[in-house]
């Protein structure tokens, strides 16, 4: 199947660089995470592209096949974003061809990812810690406290019903 390299430019009220999708055979799905609905934006995307396009509620793919993922919460976005597809494939009239990718961009998003797991492992740690000190280490202290209180208030602490020790 052939595919095209497709570029998103941001709008009038969009932000970002400029977005290069450049499907493969083995990334050939756009996977549509928008709800309900399928997002018209996502379906431009797919007949632009050549790819697959894949409703990701209701279907679920491994990330080596997505070539781009589309999450759109408004249906004003939408409306722009596809008037500013069509005006941008008007002019284009051909998809430009995408930057061949540094092997040092590689490293470095290797070295992000793996940083982000470790610091997403440490986050994940602290969330469970302090879990078990609310769950169980707090009311057992409370409950402690509040034997203790019982025993000193009753003055049962120094009374003889207890033996002394030697």
């Amino acid at each position: 199947m052939a595919f095209k390299n497709v570029k998103i430019v941001k709008g009038a009220g969009g932000f970002g660089g400029p977005l290069v999708i450049q499907p493969t055979e083995k990334k050939n799905k756009v996977l549509c995470v928008t709800g309900q609905t399928i997002s018209p934006v996502a379906k431009k995307i797919a007949e632009m592209t050549g790819c697959e396009l894949v409703d990701g509620f209701n279907t679920t793919i491994p990330d080596e096949e997505v070539a781009v993922a589309v999450e759109i919460h408004s249906t004003d976005e939408v409306v722009t974003a596809e008037d500013e597809m069509k005006a941008a494939e008007a002019a284009a009239g051909e998809a430009p061809k995408a930057e061949p990718q540094a092997e040092n961009q590689n490293f470095i998003m290797k070295l992000g990812t793996n940083i982000g797991h470790v610091v997403n492992t440490f986050f994940a740690a602290g969330r469970q810690s302090v879990d078990a000190v609310i769950r169980n280490i707090l009311p057992f202290m409370a409950f402690t406290a509040t034997i203790l209180g019982i025993i000193t208030a009753t003055g049962l602490a120094t009374s003889s019903l207890i033996p002394s020790l030697p």
